[in-house]
């Protein structure tokens, strides 16, 4: 919305009720619009107005979350007083879910109808109709859903059903409320407009095909493919010549995008090509596996059922692994073929025996709607326009041919089999192998085999198509495997081919065909384009010629070891710098980070934090808040962090997919500085080798266990099983006192377990600057059920038994290596720290080795340093692998710097100025140096230190919250103002801390930023003292203080 003030909103609201009232959409008082100014403040028609005669005066101002900020005056009556239209938090779930710039509801008649056409009904689906192209992300062809949602007696109680709606139909820009009628956003008030309009087009027509019995959901029979290939003309119908009864010739022919000689025949591949490879392998061969056993005992008894044992039967016996026979009873037999099949799909075999059980799995399945094909998004577009100008599409595939119609007939678009003409799979011979496209040719009935284009990902696919002289397509889409290095780049060429080529690599995308655009269907036309280039005939030869860019080298220009949120972030910033991508993961996208570190653990934080606050009756009493017994459920704790974590993971993979970036699956180890090969043992399906200008080392780290302590996951357990919260300990014992075993001391004590940490380091908390750790303490540790041992190590654990048998702990001196305690505990986590994960590397191939603590050494612009100390060319390393600053948004700012590295731009990260935070509560957070460290560097760098203080209790946010408890401090040269480091503990301190981190990043001084304005009452004033406390006083040139200070050392 930008330009479109506050005012300039009121009046256009005004300007489109009016509008909408004549139109039928608002009536009385009933229906509403609201629309995003440049501010962010949401402007919203009130209830109770008569819509056509509304003005600016009458409207409501909101801001972001639904909070009032401006109330229009009351009118003399018969004017109502003005009333928030109980729309308002329902129009705000869709600035909040979609980020719109406007939201109309709408009390249209076609809207209301449309909902009763299927009473039952879920969702509103139209398709060929053509205003579905007014709406954003769809197009002709396409299918436009939209959601239906039950009514409620009042508006507002709507909202959760309609948020649901959001989160669930993601391509849906409308949801629609049964007898009620429809909510339409958009990104500007423009954009809502036109959907709203083109949403009550597609409404109206829908109600009157059904009127005349047709159904708006399905596509139009297609058109008899008599083989005369006539084009799309102006009106619709099929060019023809004039007729000897003079008749006029019908209106000349649009030209097709497939130009005037389109291909007679187009051949696709499934997987990969038109499906995307992660459902095939994560959807389909899973749930022939996970139900094969289950079919098979429904079916038992049924010829069909004895043919597909049998037929496992033969081929188990031709692998040496036989099947029982009939006579050791069903369930062996079943288990038996179980077992087969398990280790077949694992082993990615083609065998018909296979293909024939799956084939009958995969139906039970398409057709129960437990299956639903996931195409990409430009194949049913490219189906429907190739049918329309003639050309027969066929399907070849390493499935069954049953399989295929089960996929086509059960698709996300529906029904697409109409419009296909045929299907092959192996049995016409195998995918690559000439001779298989020479005998599938006989049955296309075409006259030369340049008259069939052949899509697939697969390169050796592509080269036996090119062989038998069809037109082959190379196509790349998110989740293939790399092209290979011959046709590495020729995404980019591909539209500037040379005519020699025959087999045409193509950036296919999820995107819808355009103009310049790269769908499955423009692939195809560059086939067509490149075949007739210099109007010559190619030769076998050169048909078999794959594209390649020039100077085409490597596969990738980057290629990142880990996706963690260091990998995640240098892949981002790569891509944005224009270069090609991949990430190879051997575990879990967004690595420990997502998966079982910080998402997760804050959300365990989040839910036992709520349980403390709620049970500190003296703290709710302060407030006039009375609470009841309060109780919690162990298993929706531990699921919160689960589904958290699940829908990050997924954010984050999906991410990448939607920027091009290919993610690789499997562990992987270098060949040289430039290849990495990748894969996963006992995996057959997965893994293979690329080539990359610069690879990126960001495999993370693993939690360190000291020796002597043995891990069972149950009683003696890391963070990763702590994560899990599997049960509660009545005592727990806690091996170290960092970050990691502070956070899950909160979470335990707050939901009931008892605590005792033991620490080597003299005091506890040893990490934080000493006088933050001693507020620490107070806050953290006394007043709660936590107890520590300091000084000593656990030499010696023994697993227990929960609820059965007690975990032991040898406590040893530190200093003199003496037994001097046994602990007898529930349970046991060791949080003694994290080691990188830095294994199976083979960096002896690039002429580099770890440290004898496992850290990959770098330089510090993150190049890989080889034995030698010298930087490796092309290779750098981040995150915890590092060893520089084991924290997760380190990672992501190192793989940013390596990245600016890579491509010429020199950049060093000032690791001082990387904030760290502890997510207790009250929180605890730090940049830059303790006080010790800094006292140090006075006394070595000849300046005077300032130590600036304020505390929580002078700030009215705090004091509002009643959580006046925590301090804040700073550290400064005295003589320049330059910051040397800020720690706060206190209610939000991991929030606070940015600004001063910013502040050394930027390397402003006291001077600077005592300067900046913060908002009251809030608490970044907690800041804004602390810096006013500061006070330079710059030092005479003969000063000693003059001289310079030691270089920082960078943080560990």
């Amino acid at each position: 919305m930008a330009g479109v003030s506050v005012e300039e909103a009121k009046a256009l609201i005004c300007d489109l009720c009016a509008n909408f009232y004549k139109q039928g959409w608002v009536s009385g008082t009933g229906g509403g619009i609201s629309m995003k100014a440049a501010d962010g403040r949401i402007v919203m028609a009130p209830s109770g107005v008569q819509k056509e005669r509304m003005t600016p005066e009458d409207m409501f101002v909101l801001d972001a979350t639904g909070a009032v900020l401006h109330t229009p005056a009351a009118k003399p009556p018969p004017a109502r007083p003005p009333k928030l239209s109980e729309c308002a938090p329902l129009f705000t779930a869709a600035y909040e879910l979609r980020d719109a710039g406007a939201v109309l509801h709408s009390h249209s008649l076609a809207a209301v109808m449309a909902t009763m056409l299927d009473p039952a009904a879920s969702e509103f689906r139209v398709t060929h109709l053509e205003m579905i192209k007014g709406i954003e992300g769809h197009g002709f062809y396409g299918n436009c859903v939209v959601p239906i949602i039950e009514n409620t007696a009042r508006e507002c109680e709507l909202t959760d059903r309609l948020r649901q709606a959001i989160a669930e139909y993601p391509a849906a820009n409308a949801v629609l409320v049964r007898r009620h009628g429809v909510y339409v956003w958009g990104r500007d008030w423009i954009a809502a407009k036109t959907q709203a309009e083109c949403y009550d087009y597609l409404f109206q027509a829908a109600v009157q095909m059904a009127q005349l019995g047709l159904n708006a959901s399905v596509p139009p029979p297609p058109p008899p493919l008599d083989g005369k290939r006539g084009l799309p003309s102006e009106n619709g119908a099929a060019a023809h010549a004039a007729v000897g009864n003079g008749a006029a010739a019908a209106p000349r022919a649009k030209r097709a995008r497939l130009g005037a000689a389109p291909p007679a025949a187009v051949v696709l591949d499934i997987e990969g090509t038109v499906a995307p490879i992660s459902f095939v392998a994560e959807t389909m061969f899973p749930y022939a596996r996970d139900h094969v056993a289950a079919h098979l005992a429904a079916a038992w008894g049924s010829a069909e059922a004895a043919a597909d044992v049998a037929a496992v039967r033969a081929q188990a016996a031709e692998d040496g692994a036989p099947i029982p026979d009939d006579a050791a009873g069903r369930d062996a037999v079943i288990a038996g073929v179980v077992a087969w099949v398990h280790a077949a799909i694992a082993a990615d075999r083609k065998v018909g025996a296979l293909k024939q059980l799956q084939g009958h799995v995969w139906r039970a399945g398409f057709r129960s709607g437990k299956i639903v094909a996931q195409l990409f998004r430009d194949v049913p577009d490219a189906l429907a326009e190739w049918r329309n100008a003639g050309v027969r599409t066929y399907i070849y595939s390493s499935g069954s041919r049953e399989a295929q119609h089960l996929f086509f007939g059960h698709s996300q678009a529906g029904d697409l089999r109409p419009y296909l003409c045929g299907y092959f799979d192996t049995t016409s011979g195998p995918k690559a192998d000439a001779a298989s496209y020479a005998n599938i040719q006989l049955t296309l009935g075409v006259d030369e085999p340049s008259q069939v284009v052949f899509a697939t990902d697969v390169l050796a696919e592509a080269q036996a198509a090119a062989a038998a002289g069809w037109r082959a397509v190379l196509v790349s889409r998110p989740g293939n495997k790399a092209l290979p290095r011959s046709a590495a780049g020729a995404r980019q060429a591909a539209p500037r081919a040379p005519a020699r080529a025959g087999a045409l690599v193509c950036n296919a995308s999820l995107a819808l065909p355009r103009a310049g655009g790269a769908g499955l269907g423009c692939c195809v036309e560059r086939a067509v384009r490149v075949a007739r280039t210099g109007g010559r005939r190619l030769s076998r030869a050169n048909r078999a010629t794959v594209v390649a860019a020039a100077g085409g080298k490597f596969d990738y220009d980057l290629v990142i070891i880990g996706c963690g949120v260091g990998g995640h972030g240098a892949a981002l910033h790569a891509v944005e710098q224009g270069m090609k991508v991949a990430v190879i993961e051997g575990h879990d996208i967004g690595g420990t980070c997502v998966n079982r570190g910080c998402v997760p653990s804050k959300a365990l934080l989040a839910a036992s934090g709520r349980v403390r606050e709620m049970k500190n009756e003296m703290h709710m009493k302060s407030m006039g808040i009375q609470v009841g017994a309060v109780s919690f459920d162990r298993q929706g704790v531990a699921d919160h962090a689960t589904q958290l974590a699940n829908a990050i993971q997924g954010n984050l993979k999906r991410s990448l997919e939607a920027l091009g970036v290919d993610i690789l699956i499997g562990q992987a180890k270098f060949v040289d500085a430039h290849t990495i090969k990748y894969g996963l043992p006992g995996r057959v399906d997965v893994g293979g080798q690329v080539t990359a200008k610069d690879v990126i080392i960001a495999t993370g780290s693993v939690p360190f266990v000291p020796p002597g302590i043995p891990i069972d996951g149950k009683t003696v357990f890391t963070s990763d099983h702590a994560l899990k919260l599997e049960w509660l300990p009545q005592w727990i014992a806690i091996i170290g006192s960092g970050y990691i075993g502070l956070e899950f001391s909160d979470v335990y004590t707050a939901l009931g377990c008892e605590v005792t940490f033991i620490e080597a380091m003299d005091k506890i908390m040893p990490g934080f600057d000493t006088e933050i750790a001693r507020m620490a303490e107070r806050l953290l540790i006394k007043g709660r059920p936590i107890d520590y041992h300091t000084g000593v190590i656990a030499t010696k654990v023994t697993p227990g038994v929960p609820g059965v048998k007690p975990v032991l702990i040898e406590l040893t001196d530190f200093k003199t290596k003496k037994v001097v305690d046994t602990l007898e505990v529930d349970a046991c986590m060791v949080a003694t720290g994290r080691a990188p994960y830095t294994n199976g590397l083979n960096l002896e191939a690039i002429g580099a080795e770890t440290d004898r603590r496992g850290f990959v050494p770098v330089s510090e612009k993150m190049e890989v340093l080889g034995k030698d100390g010298k930087p490796v060319p092309g290779v750098y390393c981040i995150g915890d692998a590092n060893g520089k600053y084991m924290l997760a948004h380190a990672a992501s700012a190192q793989g940013i710097s390596a990245v600016e590295n890579m491509l010429g731009r020199p950049n060093v990260l000032n690791h001082l100025s990387i904030p760290a935070a502890c997510f207790t509560h009250p929180e605890v957070s730090f940049v830059g140096v303790t006080q010790d460290k800094a006292e140090e560097m006075a006394k070595e760098g000849g300046f005077k230190l300032g130590v600036a203080k304020t505390s929580f209790k002078a700030n009215s946010k705090a004091l509002a919250e009643k959580e006046g408890e925590g301090m804040a401090k700073m550290l400064y040269r005295k003589d320049t103002g330059e910051i040397l480091g800020v720690h706060i503990i206190g209610l939000h301190a991991a929030d606070l801390i940015h600004e001063a981190s910013n502040a050394i990043a930027t390397k402003q001084t006291v001077q600077d930023i005592k300067f900046n304005v913060h908002a009251h009452p809030t608490l970044s004033e907690v800041l804004d003292e602390l810096f006013k406390q500061a006070h330079v006083e710059p030092a005479s040139s003969s000063s000693a203080a003059a001289k310079p200070a030691a270089k920082q050392p960078v943080a560990a």
